[in-house]
């Protein structure tokens, strides 16, 4: 694309923000010792083994867990935290890192991917909503699931190497040629971070692909960026036949009923934050909410997108128009996997023996997550008022 953009001194500013404020999400980290979490010490014990023992071609956890290669964490948190091992610090330290940079790179890579759809403004909101959603934290501070936290980590890269969301699409002047070649490095870059993404969660990835090309086809973006796909598409396909290669090209039987877990429509807007494990029926011991941040944002991005007519001005009405097709685009997939997370969708899970990707329906809350993060950063774009001081303010705040 030869209408790429660049970085500016706003731009990197509003990161910064962004990255500083996640600090209320990793605090709890640096607080001495380890927290009760439903992986309890696994990580923790398997990571000193790999780090104490010599590196073995196929080595997988082994110990208090049985490797999922598809259902549970990956491989790839061990291996990023093996080198903070090896320099002196312990499995308990190496384990954190990786939660914070979660976080880190969560934040970060929403931002990069919609700077340039939302403003740095829009971007920065929508990452910090990202980063404090209820079951981004839950994932960290009660599942203690930290391959599927550096998966949350790796998703919003994963789609902004992909797609053209942050790269503006504007059409060519009369005798303007267009230049819509893109560097092999990009394509490498593609394949290595769904790779990555597979290593950290294999059963999400695909979901992750799935909505991915669906998303490209209803926004608009698949005829640009359709080579990208195919190498986000080689990039899983390699991770998981280094994932089954590992396992032996065995799936060990989930002692967990997929079918007892779908979420009850008044779960996703409870306030309620529990730490117990998740069981059958409306009382879940986990919290399993949108968060009101993000819903109380996402429902003014959709006030907004409906009350506001796009101006004809200097090719303003195309921008707008665009804009609302990603709201909408991004609002029917919110809701197509809302529908997945219900009882009532259990019967597509059969047939399409999707719910063998997943220990639980409700993981699809990490797919919702991304989406419903980008729509509350759009309100805003749509108003330019509720980015300047105090209001941006108050809505960080939020």
């Amino acid at each position: 694309m030869s209408d790429r953009s660049t970085w500016n001194k706003k731009e990197s500013a509003f990161l910064l923000l962004a990255l500083a404020l996640t600090i209320f999400a990793i605090a709890p980290l640096a607080y001495p010792g380890y927290f009760q979490v439903h992986s309890a010490f696994a990580p923790i014990y398997n990571l000193s083994a790999l780090g104490n023992g010599p590196l073995e071609a196929g080595w997988t956890p082994g110990v208090a867990t049985t490797f999922d290669p598809l259902r549970g964490d990956g491989i790839l948190p061990y291996y990023a935290a093996l080198p903070f091992v090896w320099l002196g610090s312990s499995p308990q330290s190496g384990v954190k890192v990786i939660f914070a940079l979660s976080f880190l790179l969560g934040t970060a890579g929403l931002f990069v991917w919609l700077r340039r759809t939302l403003g740095p403004a829009g971007a920065a909101l929508a990452a910090l909503v990202y980063a404090y959603l209820p079951y981004h934290l839950a994932t960290v501070y009660v599942r203690g699931a930290w391959g599927e936290a550096l998966f949350l980590g790796l998703l919003p890269w994963a789609f902004a190497t992909v797609t053209t969301a942050d790269r503006p699409q504007k059409p060519p002047q009369t005798h303007e040629v267009v230049d819509d070649s893109t560097s092999p490095i990009l394509y490498i870059l593609t394949a290595l971070i769904w790779t990555l993404l597979v290593l950290s969660q294999a059963g999400l990835t695909i979901w992750g692909l799935l909505v991915l090309v669906v998303w490209m086809l209803l926004a608009g973006h698949f005829r640009h960026d359709y080579k990208l796909l195919l190498a986000a598409l080689g990039g899983s396909i390699s991770g998981l036949a280094l994932t089954f290669l590992i396992a032996g090209f065995t799936l060990p039987f989930s002692p967990i009923n997929f079918f007892d877990h779908f979420v009850h429509p008044a779960q996703l807007f409870s306030a309620f934050w529990g730490f117990g494990a998740s069981r059958p029926g409306w009382n879940d011991g986990l919290a399993l909410g949108f968060g009101f941040a993000a819903v109380g944002l996402g429902m003014l991005t959709l006030f907004l997108a409906l009350k506001k007519e796009p101006s004809d001005r200097n090719g303003a009405s195309q921008d707008a128009r665009a804009l609302r097709r990603l709201i909408f685009t991004d609002l029917a997939i919110i809701l197509a996997l809302t529908l997945l997370l219900l009882a009532i969708s259990a019967t597509l899970w059969r047939v399409t023996s999707l719910h063998h990707t997943l220990a639980y329906p409700w993981q699809l809350l990490a797919l919702i997550g991304l989406f419903l993060s980008a729509l509350a950063g759009t309100s805003v774009k749509l108003d330019s008022r509720l980015a300047s001081l105090p209001t941006y303010a108050a809505l960080l705040l939020l």
